[in-house]
């Protein structure tokens, strides 16, 4: 479904912009209320992808795109048609995604993820002058200078996402970024363009990746500490990094060398609208352990690094309970 939602907003940008752009003011009211709801019930089938960001952000690569394609193209010129109007979506589904995640940053004392606000602080005056009516009296160039500030936006848009993501979403991403900023890039020089492209992209990228995720999480492959080992009867706590580096704490039982049970204190899973899904992992991650008697249960997809970590607590715990 992620896939698809974006390739069927391309899609409709490319053969419909006329009815988006006749129908625009129908469309962002429709948005508006789509938003609403799902600030309201943010965890339905639909506003879910409204929720996490999904939609807000796809109707911004495409803008971002839209930029960076080859000039007189036919696909240049549809898409570029309606990009205000997908500037516009793309700010209005973009809000429930940031209030939510304010909302429950505050409700659960949790920091807030500076670099996402700074998105929304840098979005809003580039959604303003989008209307048409604001950019009729707005100078050009004026209006041009405002809005190379979504260069910025988009590079702090490729850091959050990458930041906040699972690592088969990183390479996503990454990917995906890079070929625009190789695109973008390649219209600045003069010799050897492609290669200078390429060469600064993946400077960026690559060193973004490791500066900006926990990416040596991703290395911390858990290991069986049960084969092998003999372990003292007895109830041990265990200690681990979980998502962003929150703290994920399990109890486990252990007697004649079988796991009896694992407690979830902490998962580590960041509080947002999502923490269902991760809590469940968490816990269907210490069945296994418990049931198998291993602790090197497979990573469940969408929640790597909440698997990884309970694995890892568990391992902690059991560390405590070796006989020497």
């Amino acid at each position: 479904m992620s896939i698809l939602l974006p390739m069927l907003i391309t899609l409709c940008a490319y053969y419909f912009s006329r009815f988006i752009r006749t129908n625009s003011i129908i469309i962002f009211i429709f948005a508006l209320l789509l938003s609403a709801i799902t600030i309201l019930v943010p965890n339905s089938i639909v506003t879910t992808f409204i929720a996490n960001g999904t939609i807000g952000v796809t109707f911004l690569l495409i803008v971002m795109f839209t930029g960076a394609l080859k000039k007189g193209s036919k696909i240049k010129k549809q898409l570029s048609s309606v990009r205000n109007e997908y500037a516009i979506l793309g700010f209005i589904f973009i809000t429930p995604h940031a209030y939510l995640y304010i909302y429950e940053s505050i409700v659960n004392q949790i920091p807030l993820e500076i670099m996402g606000i700074l998105i929304y602080i840098l979005l809003l005056p580039l959604f303003v002058t989008s209307f048409k009516l604001i950019r009729n009296n707005i100078p050009t160039s004026s209006w041009l200078k405002l809005h190379r500030l979504s260069y910025f936006a988009y590079l702090l848009i490729f850091l959050h996402s990458i930041r906040v993501t699972e690592f088969r979403h990183i390479i996503a991403y990454s990917i995906l970024f890079g070929t625009y900023s190789i695109i973008k890039l390649n219209n600045y020089f003069e010799k050897h363009s492609i290669i200078k492209a390429t060469a600064i992209t993946l400077v960026v990228t690559t060193g973004s990746i490791f500066l900006i995720t926990d990416f040596d999480s991703y290395l911390n492959v858990p290991y069986n500490i049960m084969e092998g080992n003999e372990f003292e009867d007895g109830t041990y706590i265990g200690y681990s990094k979980g998502f962003h580096n929150s703290d994920t704490v399990v109890r486990v039982q252990i007697e004649n060398n079988q796991i009896k049970y694992v407690f979830i204190e902490d998962c580590g899973c960041t509080p947002n609208v999502d923490q269902d899904k991760y809590f469940d992992v968490a816990f269907d991650i210490a069945n296994e352990i418990k049931d198998e008697n291993r602790t090197d249960i497979d990573a469940i997809s969408g929640a790597t690094k909440t698997s990884i970590a309970v694995n890892n607590a568990v391992i902690d715990a059991l560390e405590h309970a070796l006989v020497k």
